[in-house]
């Protein structure tokens, strides 16, 4: 009887580390019954943070927009879709993005590649999101309400933007 108990135990303990050791982003969430695709698509996100090198350019951000809306790409399958950027309800740029593949894994979806097409004004428009770039982003949370990304420049410097979703 006892052993029986205790390899019971084991299994639970084996099936509860599987399940909290498999977040597939940094910051949670732990598990998720939607899609990547389905969280990101068709939803328009405020940006709440821009960091850089624990700087906080969320107001230079700002200046050029504030949120940001993922448009098709129900599922991690699809193929390049759109990207529009808001500086209140006017739209101010516009892009393309996609799912990053993993030439190891191709079911990691942790990384977001983002490529912003037209900004009026600024040639440059604001890094983290510049003009004709392709950049990967890390997801390191998404969730209904959150999506947290971060990406390393070719000079070293890293870049901290978190979202939070306008339509909850």
């Amino acid at each position: 009887m006892k052993t029986k108990s205790i390899r019971n135990i084991f299994a639970l303990a084996l099936i509860l580390f599987t399940v909290f050791g498999c977040s597939k982003y940094e910051d949670g969430p732990l598990i998720s019954f939607r899609s990547a695709g389905r969280k990101i698509h068709n939803t328009i996100w405020s940006i709440e943070s821009v960091m850089k090198n624990d700087n906080d350019i969320t107001v230079d951000v700002h200046s050029h927009f504030n949120r940001i809306s993922f448009s098709g790409n129900q599922d991690e399958y699809s193929n390049i879709e759109g990207l529009d950027l808001f500086n209140g309800s006017t739209t101010v740029g516009f892009g393309l993005w996609y799912f990053s593949d993993n030439e190891y894994n191709d079911n990691d979806f942790s990384k977001l590649t983002m490529h912003l097409i037209s900004f009026p004004g600024d040639t440059a428009a604001c890094y983290p999101f510049p003009l004709n770039k392709f950049l990967i982003f890390k997801i390191n949370r998404l969730t209904m309400e959150d999506l947290w990304i971060e990406h390393t420049d070719s000079v070293q410097n890293e870049y901290v933007i978190k979202f939070e979703n306008n339509q909850q």
